[in-house]
This record gives structure tokens, C-alpha cells and sequence, in this order.
């Protein structure tokens, strides 16, 4: 096994570490029904001052904050985003009074606003699952090349000669951009990206300890196909990693 995969596996023993900050009780509880993958570690507090101790301790490395920016502190909540300007995965959830407080985020560094008043609950989920699954496989580290990542969460680009032609780029330059700012290869990348994503939102679900691990396997490999058959392959090469992951509520 080479280095790039061995990392990979590394970093697949690990949780998706979402931050909520918001004192919603119903937005909380939403998040709760939603996020019920065993792939996700999601942590509740109220208040700014509250999420700044949890990030100064540094004892878990995040992959996506989820945030709400109150309604007479919005002077408070873009100046927390403009503080943390490094962490790129931040996703504003807002009953918003006007569209000056959400552009005004998206320039202190958020990636995503949306009002949680009006938006769709799906909407929501599966563009935070996009981010936080790109959070994820960039370890939560700033990285220059940040915009070409994002063509993931935007395109459907199912081969690394796709991506590096939405990038503007060579495949060496595609190939580069993933080495300085992931343990991955473009392909390892792309795949690994389009299976968790698969993995968060379309409810695999845990088969039951009665089910051989063969029939969990091809139950799993059948489902991801549907998906992203042009990677199943690799996929599956990494498929008991992929497994002890997703059944950690069963360890």
C-alpha cells in the first residue's frame, strides 16, 4: 500500500466533526433528525464565546461550523467568521433580516448563508454534507486552491481529467494543487469525495450483525454504484476501512 493510501485510511478512522452554534432549540433539533450518520460527531453550543473555547482547546479537529448570526448581533457574528478567516467550511443558518448581513458573511469567509426560516431542510443538509465531506478530506487546513475543490461541491465531475478541465488545469497542476493541500491524489480524492457524500445522504443505513459481511459488502458496493460506478473499484479496495467507519455505533 503507498503512502497516499495509507494516510487515507488514517484519516477515514476519524469522524466528521461538525460545530453547531446556535441556541435554536428547534434548529437544534433539526440538526439532530438530520445529521444521524455514524459518520458525523456533532457538537451543540449557544453561544459564540462558547464555540471560541471549544476551537482554542483544540482538541478536536473540525470540519464544518455550522452557525447562526442572531438578529442584533450581527456585528458579533461576522466578526467571530472574520476572526477564524483561515477555516474555510462555514455554513451560515440565519432567520436573516436582510441580504446586506449575508453578503457581508460570504466576505468574511463563509461558503455557504441560508435562511433557515425559508430554505428546504433537504437543501440544507446536502449542501452542509458537501462541505463538511470536503472539510473532512482537507483535514479542516486552510488551502489557497480552495475554489478548485469547490467545483466538486458544484459540478458533477465523475474523472480527474473533468476536474483539472473545470480548474483550468494540467493534470500535473490538478495532481499538484491535491498533494500541497491533502494527503490524496486527485483520483483518490474525487472518489473518496462522491462515496462519503454518498454514504452521509443516501441512508445506507447498518445491516444487521446477522448479515454475512459478504452480503454487507455487496449491499454496500450495489448502492454505491448507482453513484459512482466509474469509482467502485477503488472503493472497494478500501471497503473494510469504509466499513469499520460507518458501524462505530455498533463498536
Amino acid at each position: 500500500m503507498n503512502t497516499a493510501h495509507q494516510k487515507l485510511l488514517l484519516t477515514l478512522e476519524n469522524r466528521i466533526n461538525l460545530l453547531v452554534i446556535d441556541d435554536d432549540q428547534n434548529f437544534k433539533q433539526m440538526v439532530k433528525n438530520l445529521f444521524v450518520s455514524p459518520l458525523f460527531n456533532v457538537t451543540f453550543v449557544s453561544s459564540f464565546a462558547d464555540a471560541e473555547a471549544m476551537i482554542q482547546s483544540k482538541k478536536v479537529i473540525w470540519h464544518c461550523w455550522i452557525m447562526d448570526i442572531p438578529y442584533g448581533a450581527e456585528s458579533t457574528g461576522l466578526a467571530f467568521i472574520k476572526k477564524y478567516a483561515t477555516f474555510s467550511f462555514v455554513v451560515i443558518c440565519s432567520g436573516l433580516q436582510s441580504m446586506t448581513t449575508a453578503s457581508q458573511a460570504i466576505e468574511c469567509g463563509a461558503l455557504k448563508v441560508f435562511d433557515k426560516k425559508r430554505e428546504q431542510r433537504g437543501l440544507i443538509f446536502n449542501e452542509i454534507c458537501k462541505i463538511a465531506t470536503l472539510g473532512y478530506l482537507l483535514q479542516g487546513r486552510y488551502t489557497k486552491y480552495l475554489s478548485h475543490f469547490l467545483l466538486l461541491t458544484e459540478s458533477a465531475i465523475t474523472d480527474k481529467q473533468l476536474w483539472a478541465h473545470y480548474a483550468c488545469l494540467s493534470i500535473r497542476q490538478l495532481e499538484r494543487v491535491c498533494s500541497l493541500s491533502s494527503p490524496f491524489t486527485a483520483r483518490s480524492f474525487l472518489s473518496f469525495f462522491y462515496t462519503i457524500y454518498y454514504l452521509l445522504t443516501k441512508g445506507i443505513g447498518i445491516p444487521s450483525n446477522k448479515v454475512t459481511t459478504t452480503f454487507k459488502r455487496k449491499d454496500v458496493s450495489a448502492k454505491l454504484d448507482q453513484f459512482c460506478q466509474s469509482h467502485i473499484a477503488f472503493v472497494e479496495k478500501n471497503f473494510v476501512k469504509f466499513y469499520k467507519v460507518l458501524h462505530l455505533a455498533d463498536n
